[in-house]
């Protein structure tokens, strides 16, 4: 129903699909359960906030992610997304990387 409108449908991430329920975590079944024409929006910063590494997250989805939302993470009491980018605990580098590297070999 969206392709002759030209959208598309997406999911984008938050904690609770990160928590394994039953020995797998709601977003490995989104990513494995969706057609590929759904986009997958990693958010970083919920992603590190939970104790997920977004680099591993990006290369074990290649062509999933189709877009990334750039939130910064800090365990600092009080400080959480308030973190300013590049203050946190989110490795951007190889996330930028993992991303363009990603999205090369994507076929949607």
């Amino acid at each position: 129903m969206f392709k002759p409108a030209g959208i598309r449908a997406g999911y984008h991430n938050h904690q609770t699909e990160f928590k394994a329920i039953e020995g797998k975590r709601p977003i490995e079944v989104i990513a494995a359960g969706t057609p590929k024409n759904v986009m997958l929006q990693l958010d970083v910063g919920t992603c590190v906030e939970v104790g997920q590494d977004p680099v591993a997250w990006i290369k074990a989805n290649k062509g999933r992610i189709n877009c990334i939302h750039c939130k910064e993470w800090s365990a600092e009491p009080g400080v959480g997304y308030k973190a300013l980018f590049g203050e946190g605990k989110a490795p951007w580098k190889e996330i930028f990387t993992a991303a363009e590297k990603a999205a090369a070999l994507s076929t949607i």
